[in-house]
């Protein structure tokens, strides 16, 4: 998950409380499907939310400015390169 804002606008309603549960939602029915979740801040949006949304506190990240896109992508590819599916 990747936000660059607020939840404000979606096909359902324009309440960004609504948006938010609704994305808690979908980001709690990936986790228990076994999915694991990272998540990135770009300066805006619920910090809150996103945070739990994440799989793990350390796959969360809440960056100040566009510029640490690149480095925390490159995290984050590095980090799924280490997961392994386990049946």
């Amino acid at each position: 998950v990747v936000t660059d804002g607020e939840n404000t606008a979606n096909r359902w309603s324009g309440d960004e409380g609504t948006i938010d549960a609704r994305t808690a939602l979908a980001c709690q029915a990936a986790k228990d499907k076994g999915i694991t979740v990272f998540v990135v801040r770009v300066m805006q949006g619920n910090s809150s939310m996103l945070q739990k949304c994440a799989s793990k506190t350390i796959y969360y990240y809440d960056l100040k400015s566009a510029s640490q896109l690149n480095a925390t992508m490159a995290d984050i590819f590095m980090r799924i390169g280490k997961l392994r599916i386990v049946q």
